[in-house]
């Protein structure tokens, strides 16, 4: 068993290089995954623009779709398994084909989460905020897959030079 939290990018990638293994999907609800995500960012005094990770966001969620399409699987709602465990579990042996013991809910290893408490959920997204989130999403939910790669890796690559000069730089200092 190899447990792979990566990117629905990069799984496309996995895909292709492991076509015969079986696949777990789970996908994270929009204010829940921006919640977390922007949390982290805050932290670090970063503050990205709520369109581009609402877009990211929406690109994401149509390749998790289309893994699934292509694989004959519904995805497994992330608030659904943290909810209901046991059923979710359940669902996802029943269609892999597995026989369900408890000692799957065992977790072997501390939570990873962005917020110490509870209530700094409902802090991190002003009404404003969500309103807007939900708006882009209508918006970006409406766009082809195809268009959307092709936007995002035009964006992606405006800053990857620069990103490269920087790391380049940085390696020119290392003392050996």
């Amino acid at each position: 068993i190899w447990i792979q939290k990566c990117s629905p990018r990069t799984a496309l990638s996995i895909l292709q290089e492991i076509p015969d293994a079986e696949y777990i999907l789970i996908k994270r609800s929009l204010l829940g995954n921006l919640k977390s995500k922007l949390k982290i960012e805050y932290d670090r005094n970063v503050y990205p623009p709520l369109a581009r990770e609402v877009f990211i966001y929406a690109m994401h969620e149509k390749i998790i779709d289309k893994i699934g399409r292509e694989l004959g699987r519904k995805p497994v709602l992330y608030e659904d398994l943290k909810a209901d465990p046991a059923r979710e579990i359940k669902g996802v042996c029943d269609g892999l084909g597995l026989s369900y013991s408890d000692e799957l809910l065992a977790v072997p290893y501390e939570p990873n989460t962005s917020f110490s408490k509870d209530s700094e959920r409902g802090e991190v997204l002003s009404a404003k905020a969500i309103r807007q989130i939900n708006l882009f999403y209508k918006l970006y939910k409406a766009l082809p897959l195809s268009f959307m790669r092709r936007v995002y890796l035009m964006v992606y690559n405006q800053y990857r030079p620069k990103l490269a000069v920087l790391h380049t730089h940085s390696f020119g200092e290392i003392k050996t």
